[in-house]
């Protein structure tokens, strides 16, 4: 049986192969944190540095189908790190989230549009880590995203 580190990094592996599948045609780098708040990250190659965009991408594979629920959720604190990193960006920052089902669905959200809508936070107790874990729950404050606000949707 695997580890929980190595269950843990094998989805996030995953996650990011159904990312980079969607999105070729750039050159992207993975964050090597481990407790980084974002999983890729990316510079469009347009000819004058004025129009570059620098991209930050936190992925999401999730063990449901996609409908199981109509909402999916971000922590806050990474959703705020995220935008942050967007905002200092040395180009125009954006700042995605992109979260892939077992049923092939996946949703790429734009953080930065959708920073401009309130979406309600709430506190909920969750498992620490990605997967059951034997060091228990806790509590995370998270915001749920409609699936419908979306930017993108691959099938």
């Amino acid at each position: 049986m695997k580890s929980l580190d190595q269950r843990i990094l094998s989805q996030e592996e995953f996650g990011r192969a159904i990312y980079l599948q969607h999105h070729t045609g750039m050159q992207w780098t993975n964050n090597t944190d481990k407790y980084g708040h974002w999983d890729i990250s990316g510079t469009t190659a347009e000819h004058t540095p004025f129009n570059r965009l620098d991209m930050y991408i936190e992925v999401k594979a999730r063990s449901i189908k996609s409908t199981d629920y109509d909402t999916t959720f971000l922590e806050v604190k990474k959703c705020k790190a995220l935008l942050t990193q967007a905002e200092k960006s040395a180009n125009k920052g954006k700042a995605f989230y992109f979260v892939t089902f077992t049923d092939g669905v996946s949703y790429l959200f734009d953080l930065t549009k959708l920073a401009k809508k309130t979406f309600k936070g709430k506190r909920e107790y969750m498992p620490k880590s990605t997967f059951q874990d034997p060091n228990g729950y806790i509590e995370k404050e998270i915001i749920e995203l409609p699936l419908t606000a979306a930017s993108k949707i691959y099938k």
